[in-house]
Protein backbone atom coordinates (compact mmCIF):
# COMPACT_ATOMS: atom_id res chain seq x y z
CA UNK A 1 0.00 0.00 0.00
CA UNK A 2 1.62 3.51 -1.07
CA UNK A 3 0.84 6.13 1.77
CA UNK A 4 0.20 9.38 0.19
CA UNK A 5 -0.14 11.02 3.03
CA UNK A 6 3.12 12.72 3.76
CA UNK A 7 3.42 13.80 0.44
CA UNK A 8 0.21 16.09 0.63
CA UNK A 9 1.47 16.81 4.15
CA UNK A 10 4.02 18.29 2.52
CA UNK A 11 2.39 20.32 -0.16
CA UNK A 12 0.21 22.03 2.67
CA UNK A 13 2.93 22.65 5.08
CA UNK A 14 4.94 24.58 2.18
CA UNK A 15 1.75 26.59 0.69
CA UNK A 16 0.64 27.11 4.97
CA UNK A 17 4.14 28.73 5.27
CA UNK A 18 4.15 31.29 2.25
CA UNK A 19 0.65 32.11 3.29
CA UNK A 20 1.97 33.10 6.77
CA UNK A 21 4.47 35.23 5.19
CA UNK A 22 1.81 37.53 3.83
CA UNK A 23 -0.52 37.28 7.23
CA UNK A 24 2.55 39.49 8.98
CA UNK A 25 1.88 42.60 10.70
CA UNK A 26 4.90 43.98 8.71
CA UNK A 27 3.34 42.56 5.28
CA UNK A 28 0.02 44.03 5.71
CA UNK A 29 1.93 47.73 7.06
CA UNK A 30 3.81 47.29 3.48
CA UNK A 31 0.85 47.80 1.88
CA UNK A 32 0.23 50.90 2.97
CA UNK A 33 3.33 52.05 3.01
CA UNK A 34 3.53 50.75 -0.85
CA UNK A 35 0.44 53.17 -1.18
CA UNK A 36 2.14 55.64 0.01
CA UNK A 37 5.11 55.41 -2.38
CA UNK A 38 2.92 54.49 -5.22
CA UNK A 39 0.45 57.80 -5.12
CA UNK A 40 2.84 61.02 -6.19
CA UNK A 41 4.54 58.93 -9.48
CA UNK A 42 1.32 59.17 -11.75
CA UNK A 43 0.72 62.93 -10.78
CA UNK A 44 3.96 63.76 -11.40
CA UNK A 45 4.23 61.96 -14.46
CA UNK A 46 1.27 59.86 -16.08
CA UNK A 47 -2.17 62.28 -14.94
CA UNK A 48 -0.38 65.48 -14.79
CA UNK A 49 0.52 64.59 -18.60
CA UNK A 50 -3.04 64.36 -19.28
CA UNK A 51 -3.78 67.54 -17.69
CA UNK A 52 -0.59 69.22 -19.78
CA UNK A 53 -1.67 67.55 -23.01
CA UNK A 54 -5.65 68.94 -22.50
CA UNK A 55 -3.85 72.27 -22.05
CA UNK A 56 -2.36 72.22 -24.91
CA UNK A 57 1.06 71.80 -23.90
CA UNK A 58 3.38 70.07 -26.70
CA UNK A 59 4.51 66.56 -26.14
CA UNK A 60 7.96 67.65 -26.37
CA UNK A 61 7.62 69.99 -23.37
CA UNK A 62 5.73 67.12 -21.42
CA UNK A 63 8.57 64.34 -22.29
CA UNK A 64 10.90 67.21 -20.64
CA UNK A 65 8.95 67.39 -17.51
CA UNK A 66 10.00 63.79 -16.86
CA UNK A 67 13.40 65.16 -15.84
CA UNK A 68 11.79 65.74 -12.13
CA UNK A 69 11.96 61.88 -11.47
CA UNK A 70 15.70 62.89 -11.83
CA UNK A 71 14.98 63.40 -7.93
CA UNK A 72 14.48 59.08 -7.78
CA UNK A 73 17.67 58.42 -9.24
CA UNK A 74 19.97 61.25 -7.38
CA UNK A 75 18.55 59.44 -4.05
CA UNK A 76 21.87 58.13 -3.25
CA UNK A 77 23.57 61.80 -2.43
CA UNK A 78 21.03 61.56 0.34
CA UNK A 79 20.21 58.37 1.53
CA UNK A 80 23.03 58.35 3.48
CA UNK A 81 21.34 61.70 5.56
CA UNK A 82 17.76 59.36 5.97
CA UNK A 83 19.81 55.90 6.80
CA UNK A 84 22.06 57.57 9.67
CA UNK A 85 20.32 61.18 10.70
CA UNK A 86 18.45 61.54 13.89
CA UNK A 87 15.58 64.00 13.39
CA UNK A 88 15.23 65.71 16.50
CA UNK A 89 11.81 64.67 18.34
CA UNK A 90 10.60 62.43 16.00
CA UNK A 91 13.30 59.90 16.27
CA UNK A 92 12.58 59.96 19.86
CA UNK A 93 9.04 59.10 19.24
CA UNK A 94 8.88 56.86 15.89
CA UNK A 95 12.63 55.81 15.57
CA UNK A 96 14.47 56.17 12.62
CA UNK A 97 12.73 54.68 9.43
CA UNK A 98 9.17 55.84 10.56
CA UNK A 99 10.50 59.48 11.58
CA UNK A 100 11.43 60.22 8.65
CA UNK A 101 8.62 58.51 6.72
CA UNK A 102 6.42 61.03 8.67
CA UNK A 103 8.46 64.05 7.05
CA UNK A 104 8.59 63.15 3.69
CA UNK A 105 4.90 62.54 3.78
CA UNK A 106 4.19 65.72 5.31
CA UNK A 107 5.78 67.47 2.18
CA UNK A 108 4.15 64.97 -0.15
CA UNK A 109 0.68 66.01 1.15
CA UNK A 110 2.08 70.01 0.68
CA UNK A 111 3.48 69.14 -3.20
CA UNK A 112 0.09 67.73 -4.48
CA UNK A 113 -2.10 70.64 -2.49
CA UNK A 114 0.09 73.43 -3.88
CA UNK A 115 -0.35 71.20 -7.63
CA UNK A 116 -4.35 71.82 -7.05
CA UNK A 117 -3.85 75.53 -6.88
CA UNK A 118 -2.45 75.34 -10.77
CA UNK A 119 -3.33 76.18 -14.67
CA UNK A 120 -0.89 74.66 -17.38
CA UNK A 121 -2.28 77.66 -19.74
CA UNK A 122 -1.36 80.15 -16.94
CA UNK A 123 1.57 79.04 -15.43
CA UNK A 124 3.11 75.75 -16.51
CA UNK A 125 5.83 76.56 -13.95
CA UNK A 126 4.40 76.06 -11.07
CA UNK A 127 3.04 72.90 -11.40
CA UNK A 128 6.69 71.78 -12.57
CA UNK A 129 8.40 73.33 -9.75
CA UNK A 130 6.03 71.94 -7.27
CA UNK A 131 6.04 68.42 -9.34
CA UNK A 132 9.51 68.41 -8.61
CA UNK A 133 9.42 69.00 -4.98
CA UNK A 134 7.09 66.25 -4.94
CA UNK A 135 9.57 63.97 -6.92
CA UNK A 136 12.35 64.96 -3.98
CA UNK A 137 9.53 64.26 -0.98
CA UNK A 138 8.79 61.07 -2.59
CA UNK A 139 12.30 60.02 -3.70
CA UNK A 140 12.99 60.53 0.32
CA UNK A 141 9.90 58.45 1.29
CA UNK A 142 11.30 55.72 -0.96
CA UNK A 143 14.66 55.48 0.62
CA UNK A 144 12.90 55.60 4.09
CA UNK A 145 10.37 52.27 2.90
CA UNK A 146 13.12 50.40 1.25
CA UNK A 147 15.14 50.73 4.53
CA UNK A 148 12.16 49.56 6.52
CA UNK A 149 11.44 46.81 4.44
CA UNK A 150 14.82 45.62 3.73
CA UNK A 151 14.90 45.15 7.64
CA UNK A 152 11.57 44.09 7.88
CA UNK A 153 12.30 40.55 6.83
CA UNK A 154 14.28 37.75 6.09
CA UNK A 155 15.40 36.52 2.65
CA UNK A 156 12.51 34.22 2.40
CA UNK A 157 10.06 36.81 3.72
CA UNK A 158 11.44 39.44 0.79
CA UNK A 159 8.89 38.16 -1.79
CA UNK A 160 6.27 38.78 0.30
CA UNK A 161 7.14 42.32 1.35
CA UNK A 162 7.62 42.73 -2.53
CA UNK A 163 4.35 41.86 -3.31
CA UNK A 164 2.87 43.63 -0.93
CA UNK A 165 4.60 47.09 -1.75
CA UNK A 166 3.55 46.41 -5.65
CA UNK A 167 -0.11 45.66 -4.75
CA UNK A 168 0.01 48.78 -2.54
CA UNK A 169 1.79 50.42 -4.73
CA UNK A 170 -0.42 49.94 -7.56
CA UNK A 171 -3.84 50.71 -5.55
CA UNK A 172 -2.29 54.07 -4.73
CA UNK A 173 -1.89 53.95 -9.25
CA UNK A 174 -5.23 53.53 -9.58
CA UNK A 175 -6.26 56.34 -7.34
CA UNK A 176 -4.02 58.71 -8.64
CA UNK A 177 -4.69 57.83 -12.51
CA UNK A 178 -8.20 56.41 -12.58
CA UNK A 179 -9.72 58.37 -9.40
CA UNK A 180 -8.05 61.38 -10.35
CA UNK A 181 -8.82 61.44 -14.21
CA UNK A 182 -12.73 60.21 -13.24
CA UNK A 183 -13.25 62.94 -11.26
CA UNK A 184 -12.33 65.12 -13.74
CA UNK A 185 -14.63 63.67 -15.75
CA UNK A 186 -17.50 64.26 -12.82
CA UNK A 187 -16.70 67.90 -11.76
CA UNK A 188 -15.79 68.77 -15.44
CA UNK A 189 -19.25 67.77 -16.76
CA UNK A 190 -17.66 66.32 -19.91
CA UNK A 191 -16.90 69.91 -21.07
CA UNK A 192 -14.55 70.35 -24.01
CA UNK A 193 -11.00 71.23 -22.46
CA UNK A 194 -10.66 73.37 -26.21
CA UNK A 195 -13.94 75.32 -25.76
CA UNK A 196 -14.03 74.99 -21.89
CA UNK A 197 -10.67 75.06 -20.18
CA UNK A 198 -12.04 77.14 -17.29
CA UNK A 199 -14.31 74.42 -16.30
CA UNK A 200 -11.83 71.41 -16.64
CA UNK A 201 -9.26 72.83 -15.16
CA UNK A 202 -10.92 73.55 -12.21
CA UNK A 203 -12.17 69.99 -11.99
CA UNK A 204 -8.17 69.28 -12.56
CA UNK A 205 -7.73 71.10 -9.60
CA UNK A 206 -10.72 69.54 -7.55
CA UNK A 207 -9.14 66.19 -8.47
CA UNK A 208 -5.36 66.78 -7.11
CA UNK A 209 -6.96 68.12 -4.21
CA UNK A 210 -8.65 64.93 -3.78
CA UNK A 211 -5.01 63.27 -3.95
CA UNK A 212 -3.75 65.24 -1.14
CA UNK A 213 -6.74 63.84 0.69
CA UNK A 214 -5.48 60.60 0.04
CA UNK A 215 -1.87 60.89 1.34
CA UNK A 216 -4.04 60.23 4.91
CA UNK A 217 -3.53 56.73 3.94
CA UNK A 218 0.36 56.70 4.42
CA UNK A 219 -0.14 58.69 7.61
CA UNK A 220 -1.84 55.69 9.11
CA UNK A 221 0.55 53.22 7.54
CA UNK A 222 3.75 55.05 9.09
CA UNK A 223 2.12 54.68 12.51
CA UNK A 224 0.77 51.02 11.92
CA UNK A 225 4.05 50.12 10.94
CA UNK A 226 6.25 48.48 13.88
CA UNK A 227 9.65 50.02 14.14
CA UNK A 228 12.41 47.23 13.11
CA UNK A 229 14.98 46.35 15.53
CA UNK A 230 17.74 46.71 13.31
CA UNK A 231 17.33 50.57 13.00
CA UNK A 232 17.05 51.37 16.90
CA UNK A 233 20.29 49.73 17.78
CA UNK A 234 22.39 51.32 15.23
CA UNK A 235 24.83 53.54 15.63
CA UNK A 236 25.08 56.74 13.44
CA UNK A 237 27.67 57.25 10.62
CA UNK A 238 29.01 60.66 10.19
CA UNK A 239 30.42 62.39 7.25
CA UNK A 240 31.42 60.99 3.83
CA UNK A 241 31.61 57.33 5.55
CA UNK A 242 28.02 57.59 5.37
CA UNK A 243 28.18 57.14 1.66
CA UNK A 244 32.17 55.70 1.41
CA UNK A 245 30.94 52.14 3.97
CA UNK A 246 28.01 51.20 2.45
CA UNK A 247 29.99 51.39 -1.28
CA UNK A 248 32.60 49.72 0.42
CA UNK A 249 31.10 47.03 2.12
CA UNK A 250 29.40 46.09 -1.39
CA UNK A 251 31.90 46.03 -3.50
CA UNK A 252 34.35 44.13 -0.88
CA UNK A 253 31.15 41.47 -0.59
CA UNK A 254 30.49 41.32 -4.70
CA UNK A 255 34.15 41.80 -5.57
CA UNK A 256 33.93 38.86 -8.32
CA UNK A 257 30.78 39.79 -9.70
CA UNK A 258 30.21 43.49 -9.31
CA UNK A 259 30.73 44.19 -12.89
CA UNK A 260 28.56 41.59 -14.91
CA UNK A 261 25.64 42.87 -11.90
CA UNK A 262 25.87 46.32 -11.97
CA UNK A 263 25.82 46.32 -15.74
CA UNK A 264 22.80 44.62 -15.87
CA UNK A 265 20.88 46.50 -13.07
CA UNK A 266 21.77 49.40 -15.54
CA UNK A 267 19.94 47.90 -18.91
CA UNK A 268 17.31 45.85 -17.07
CA UNK A 269 14.38 48.19 -17.03
CA UNK A 270 15.73 51.36 -19.57
CA UNK A 271 12.29 50.19 -21.85
CA UNK A 272 9.95 50.35 -18.94
CA UNK A 273 11.58 53.90 -18.05
CA UNK A 274 11.60 54.98 -22.22
CA UNK A 275 7.80 54.52 -22.54
CA UNK A 276 6.59 55.76 -19.69
CA UNK A 277 6.34 59.42 -19.95
CA UNK A 278 4.60 59.00 -23.95
CA UNK A 279 1.75 55.94 -23.08
CA UNK A 280 -0.62 58.12 -22.05
CA UNK A 281 -0.36 61.03 -24.12
CA UNK A 282 -0.51 58.39 -27.27
CA UNK A 283 -3.96 56.89 -25.59
CA UNK A 284 -5.17 60.91 -25.85
CA UNK A 285 -3.88 60.91 -29.47
CA UNK A 286 -5.50 57.84 -30.53
CA UNK A 287 -8.96 59.64 -29.76
CA UNK A 288 -9.43 58.03 -26.00
CA UNK A 289 -10.78 59.54 -23.39
CA UNK A 290 -9.83 60.85 -19.85
CA UNK A 291 -12.63 58.12 -18.90
CA UNK A 292 -11.52 55.94 -21.10
CA UNK A 293 -7.83 56.00 -19.87
CA UNK A 294 -8.65 55.77 -16.59
CA UNK A 295 -10.92 52.66 -17.07
CA UNK A 296 -8.20 50.76 -19.09
CA UNK A 297 -4.69 51.83 -17.33
CA UNK A 298 -5.36 52.59 -13.61
CA UNK A 299 -8.98 50.05 -13.02
CA UNK A 300 -8.14 46.87 -15.53
CA UNK A 301 -4.49 47.77 -15.76
CA UNK A 302 -4.31 47.83 -11.66
CA UNK A 303 -6.42 44.68 -11.19
CA UNK A 304 -3.86 42.84 -14.06
CA UNK A 305 -0.91 44.34 -11.90
CA UNK A 306 -1.84 42.93 -8.88
CA UNK A 307 -2.72 39.71 -10.11
CA UNK A 308 0.76 40.08 -11.63
CA UNK A 309 2.36 41.26 -7.99
CA UNK A 310 0.88 38.41 -6.49
CA UNK A 311 1.75 35.36 -9.12
CA UNK A 312 5.60 37.00 -8.79
CA UNK A 313 5.62 36.96 -5.15
CA UNK A 314 4.45 33.33 -5.06
CA UNK A 315 6.89 32.67 -7.69
CA UNK A 316 9.90 34.10 -5.47
CA UNK A 317 8.42 31.83 -2.37
CA UNK A 318 8.10 28.49 -4.21
CA UNK A 319 10.94 28.66 -7.05
CA UNK A 320 13.36 31.58 -5.60
CA UNK A 321 14.42 34.39 -7.50
CA UNK A 322 16.99 33.38 -9.78
CA UNK A 323 14.94 30.60 -11.55
CA UNK A 324 12.52 33.57 -11.96
CA UNK A 325 14.94 36.08 -13.00
CA UNK A 326 15.08 36.04 -17.08
CA UNK A 327 11.24 36.19 -17.24
CA UNK A 328 11.35 38.73 -15.00
CA UNK A 329 13.34 40.87 -16.96
CA UNK A 330 11.78 39.33 -20.18
CA UNK A 331 8.30 40.48 -18.74
CA UNK A 332 9.18 44.17 -17.89
CA UNK A 333 10.15 45.05 -21.65
CA UNK A 334 8.71 42.62 -24.61
CA UNK A 335 4.94 43.21 -23.54
CA UNK A 336 5.43 47.17 -24.64
CA UNK A 337 5.02 45.74 -28.31
CA UNK A 338 0.96 45.52 -27.56
CA UNK A 339 0.82 49.43 -27.03
CA UNK A 340 2.78 49.76 -30.43
CA UNK A 341 -1.11 47.37 -31.51
CA UNK A 342 -2.66 50.03 -29.92
CA UNK A 343 -1.46 52.75 -31.69
CA UNK A 344 -2.05 51.79 -35.09
CA UNK A 345 -5.74 50.73 -34.37
CA UNK A 346 -8.69 52.02 -34.60
CA UNK A 347 -10.57 53.75 -31.58
CA UNK A 348 -11.65 50.53 -29.85
CA UNK A 349 -11.66 50.46 -25.73
CA UNK A 350 -11.59 46.31 -26.02
CA UNK A 351 -8.32 46.23 -27.67
CA UNK A 352 -6.88 49.46 -25.58
CA UNK A 353 -8.11 47.10 -22.23
CA UNK A 354 -6.62 43.83 -23.42
CA UNK A 355 -3.34 45.20 -24.65
CA UNK A 356 -2.66 46.96 -20.93
CA UNK A 357 -4.01 44.00 -18.97
CA UNK A 358 -1.31 42.05 -20.85
CA UNK A 359 1.62 44.76 -20.54
CA UNK A 360 0.12 45.30 -16.66
CA UNK A 361 0.06 42.10 -15.33
CA UNK A 362 3.88 41.29 -17.10
CA UNK A 363 5.15 44.15 -15.68
CA UNK A 364 3.63 43.57 -12.16
CA UNK A 365 5.07 40.00 -12.30
CA UNK A 366 8.55 41.02 -13.21
CA UNK A 367 8.79 43.84 -10.96
CA UNK A 368 8.21 42.36 -8.22
CA UNK A 369 10.67 39.62 -8.85
CA UNK A 370 13.04 42.21 -9.60
CA UNK A 371 12.43 44.29 -6.09
CA UNK A 372 13.49 40.87 -4.63
CA UNK A 373 16.34 40.80 -6.52
CA UNK A 374 17.82 44.28 -5.73
CA UNK A 375 17.24 43.17 -2.02
CA UNK A 376 19.40 40.03 -2.43
CA UNK A 377 22.25 42.84 -2.96
CA UNK A 378 21.78 44.73 0.26
CA UNK A 379 23.48 44.50 3.32
CA UNK A 380 20.58 45.40 6.09
CA UNK A 381 23.36 47.09 8.28
CA UNK A 382 23.71 49.01 5.47
CA UNK A 383 19.73 48.82 4.29
CA UNK A 384 18.57 52.77 2.99
CA UNK A 385 22.15 53.61 1.60
CA UNK A 386 22.73 50.42 -0.40
CA UNK A 387 19.34 49.88 -1.58
CA UNK A 388 18.85 53.55 -2.71
CA UNK A 389 22.30 53.33 -5.08
CA UNK A 390 21.03 50.15 -6.72
CA UNK A 391 17.73 51.51 -7.75
CA UNK A 392 18.66 54.48 -8.41
CA UNK A 393 21.05 53.20 -11.03
CA UNK A 394 18.66 51.09 -11.75
CA UNK A 395 16.98 54.29 -12.97
CA UNK A 396 19.19 56.25 -14.52
CA UNK A 397 19.36 55.76 -18.08
CA UNK A 398 15.38 56.01 -18.33
CA UNK A 399 15.48 58.94 -16.18
CA UNK A 400 17.52 59.93 -19.68
CA UNK A 401 16.32 58.80 -21.69
CA UNK A 402 13.04 59.60 -21.36
CA UNK A 403 12.63 63.21 -21.21
CA UNK A 404 13.88 63.06 -25.26
CA UNK A 405 10.69 60.54 -25.81
CA UNK A 406 8.52 63.09 -26.64
CA UNK A 407 11.25 64.74 -29.45
CA UNK A 408 11.93 60.97 -30.80
CA UNK A 409 8.24 60.46 -31.58
CA UNK A 410 7.53 64.51 -32.82
CA UNK A 411 10.59 63.80 -35.43
CA UNK A 412 8.78 60.80 -36.60
CA UNK A 413 5.48 62.26 -36.91
CA UNK A 414 6.03 64.47 -40.57
CA UNK A 415 7.42 60.61 -42.19
CA UNK A 416 5.48 57.83 -40.44
CA UNK A 417 2.05 59.94 -39.24
CA UNK A 418 1.18 60.31 -35.42
CA UNK A 419 -0.08 56.51 -35.19
CA UNK A 420 2.92 55.42 -36.92
CA UNK A 421 5.71 56.98 -35.31
CA UNK A 422 3.88 55.96 -31.80
CA UNK A 423 3.73 52.35 -33.20
CA UNK A 424 7.61 52.32 -34.11
CA UNK A 425 8.71 54.41 -30.55
CA UNK A 426 6.90 51.25 -28.27
CA UNK A 427 8.20 48.88 -30.75
CA UNK A 428 11.45 49.64 -30.39
CA UNK A 429 11.42 50.24 -26.77
CA UNK A 430 11.03 46.87 -26.39
CA UNK A 431 13.28 45.66 -28.98
CA UNK A 432 16.20 46.94 -26.54
CA UNK A 433 14.90 45.32 -23.73
CA UNK A 434 16.41 41.81 -25.59
CA UNK A 435 19.96 42.71 -24.34
CA UNK A 436 19.01 42.85 -20.76
CA UNK A 437 17.11 39.30 -21.13
CA UNK A 438 19.96 37.92 -22.12
CA UNK A 439 22.33 38.96 -19.51
CA UNK A 440 19.75 37.82 -16.95
CA UNK A 441 20.43 34.16 -17.66
CA UNK A 442 24.18 35.12 -16.49
CA UNK A 443 23.08 37.09 -13.43
CA UNK A 444 20.82 34.18 -12.91
CA UNK A 445 23.81 31.74 -12.43
CA UNK A 446 25.56 34.24 -10.43
CA UNK A 447 23.03 34.92 -7.85
CA UNK A 448 22.50 31.02 -7.58
CA UNK A 449 26.13 30.91 -6.93
CA UNK A 450 25.91 33.83 -4.19
CA UNK A 451 22.89 32.15 -2.05
CA UNK A 452 24.39 28.72 -2.13
CA UNK A 453 28.20 30.55 -0.90
CA UNK A 454 25.80 32.36 2.01
CA UNK A 455 23.45 29.47 2.99
CA UNK A 456 24.11 27.95 6.35
CA UNK A 457 25.47 24.25 6.40
CA UNK A 458 23.28 21.36 6.46
CA UNK A 459 23.59 19.65 9.87
CA UNK A 460 25.57 16.35 9.79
Amino acid sequence: MIDTAAPRKTFATRWSAIAALFRRRETLAMLGLGFASGLPLLLILSTLSVWLRQGGISRSDIGLLAFALLAYSLKPFWAPLVDRFRLPVLHRLLGQRRSWMLLAQCFIAFAIAAMALGNPQVDVARLAIFAVVLAFSSATLDIAVDAWRVESGSSAEQGALASATQIGYRIANLMAGAMALYLVEIFSHGADPHADWPIVNTAWQYAYWAMAGLTLVGFAAIMFAPEPAASRTRKPLRGISALIEPLGEFFARERDSWPIVLTFIFIAQISLYAMGPMANPMYVDTGYTPAEIATATEVIGVIFTSVGTIAGGLAVARYGVANMLALAVASLSLPTVALAWVAISPHEFGRLATAIAFDNFANGFGGTVFIAYLTAYTNPAHAATQYALLAAWLQLPGRFVGPFTGMFIDHLEPQFGSAGANAVFFTGTALIGVPAILLAIWCAALLRKKEAATAPAAPA
